[in-house]
């Protein structure tokens, strides 16, 4: 047994050899379910596969990603007072950070099966799963102590399905990163990590925020729309701008704006100081001026 070397660019379909043997095609994936990661049917396997990212603290250890949730949640170790085995100790997905619970030992047992080693619990325990429930870290180990016996389902198949082509996906993060790819296509079926019955909490978004995207995206796009439309009818209207001017002036600007003839600004200008500025007169007519006729009497006229 060495530790094993993964392509960290390539997206693998992980199962247990519980429900498959290494010679057999792969028809049963390790996936993101309403109840946390679980080995079930592989309908989807695009959505199905795991990214294993080297840490370069120690050869053989990776984080473990899974296409579903990006780089915002990492395979870990959790936990839970209900688990039968004695440790209390199940796999699940929690958010991106470095610590121990997220960082995997992987061994290679060189029969096409693999080991999974938490470095949070040390050798004395593998990851292993209950038939068709929860993953969870045996304190049982084949071929340690007086367990002697084959264990199944502590030895994990994988087969490499496409490359990554992502260099979101090339970085150990110390937290989970404020941005993430998007996911293409991701099923939103009542079984889905985003559908009705999915395990929202587990998938990284809560139920209100999953539907704040939805109509984010939604009314982004409106808003786009919208953008556009008036970009288009601000293009084809008149170039005119009617503006606060006096109601002399603003008659003018319309004339201007919808008559083939531009008005003449001066004609319009003295037409309206003109009525403005009209001087009225009383009537006026020549006096008549006469002579005096009380002195006539003491008159002298020259002989």
């Amino acid at each position: 047994m060495s530790a094993a070397d993964l392509d960290s660019n390539a997206w693998y379909i992980v199962t247990s050899q519980r429900y498959v043997n290494v010679s057999q095609p792969i028809d049963s994936c390790l996936q993101l379910t309403r109840d946390g990661p679980r080995v079930s049917s592989c309908d989807e396997k695009r959505f199905m596969a795991w990214q294993f990212e080297p840490v370069e603290s120690k050869k053989g250890r990776y984080v473990m990603r899974m296409n579903a949730t990006s780089v915002r949640q990492q395979l870990s170790v959790c936990w839970d007072s209900d688990e039968t085995d004695d440790g209390k100790t199940v796999g699940c997905m929690r958010r991106t950070n470095a610590e121990d619970p997220q960082l995997w030992d992987i061994v290679d047992r060189g029969d096409g099966t693999y080991d999974f080693l938490n470095a949070a619990n040390g050798t004395g325990r593998v990851l292993d799963v209950h038939q068709g429930s929860n993953l969870f870290m045996a304190s049982k180990v084949e071929g340690t102590g007086d367990n002697n016996s084959s264990s199944s389902a502590q030895r994990w198949i994988m087969t490499s399905d496409r490359p990554v082509n992502n260099r979101v996906y090339s970085t150990v993060y110390q937290s989970e990163p404020t941005f993430f790819p998007p996911i293409p296509g991701f099923p939103t079926g009542p079984n889905g990590p985003t559908g009705p019955n999915g395990d929202l909490s587990r998938a990284g978004l809560s139920s209100s925020a999953a539907a704040g995207i939805g109509i984010g995206a939604a009314i982004g796009g409106i808003a786009l729309a919208g953008t556009a439309a008036l970009l288009w009818r601000k293009r084809r209207s008149p170039k005119t701008v009617i503006t606060d001017q006096e109601p002399q002036y603003q008659e003018v600007e319309r004339e201007r704006a919808y008559s083939p003839k531009p008005p003449n600004y001066m004609e319009s200008q003295r037409a309206a100081e003109a009525e403005a500025n009209q001087v009225f007169e009383a009537p006026y007519e020549d006096p008549v001026h006469e002579v005096p006729t009380d002195d006539l009497a003491n008159r002298h006229e020259l002989p």
